[in-house]
């Protein structure tokens, strides 16, 4: 029985790499880039990103640069057409850079989104996130949104 419920859960493994654009509330800086890279089963999944805001010397904001490694509950691919809602928790790293100063630390996230089938393999990511920074000097809490491209494999 305990061997039966895993593999019924599994399914057909895929991943994703996903490039977006967005934004962090409530702060100077206009938009934020990353990447980010997913493994994902019928329900479960982990996705590595890297994401980069960057300074503001203007309004004294620094560059803020993530690192994350996160976990996805979704619904499954096939369910809901072309749409697959996904929640996401996770924990990494982060670095803040303004004239020559510089702090690292660590960090959490959670979130949701969706993710839009377009045409295999292509598909769109609308996606939130919530950040709290341990340490930041900067910015302790933030919010992220954004828009990004994926391609599943």
């Amino acid at each position: 029985m305990l061997l039966i419920l895993p593999t019924a859960l599994a399914g057909t493994a895929y991943a994703d790499l996903t490039a977006f654009g967005g934004t962090h509330r409530a702060t100077a800086s206009p938009w934020t880039l990353g990447v980010s890279l997913g493994l994902s089963l019928r329900l479960t999944g982990i996705e590595f990103e890297y994401a980069r805001t960057p300074a503001d010397a203007a309004a004294g904001t620094a560059s803020l640069e993530t690192g994350m490694a996160s976990l996805l509950l979704h619904t499954p691919l096939d369910r809901l057409g072309p749409l697959q809602f996904y929640g996401t928790v996770g924990a990494g790293v982060y670095r803040e850079r303004l004239a020559g100063w510089e702090n690292r630390s660590a960090g959490v996230n959670a979130g949701g989104g969706v993710t839009i089938t377009i045409a295999e393999p292509l598909r769109l990511r609308l996606d939130y996130r919530r950040f709290t920074l341990r340490g930041a000097r900067h910015r302790r809490s933030l919010e992220r949104v954004y828009a990004g491209v994926t391609l599943a494999f």
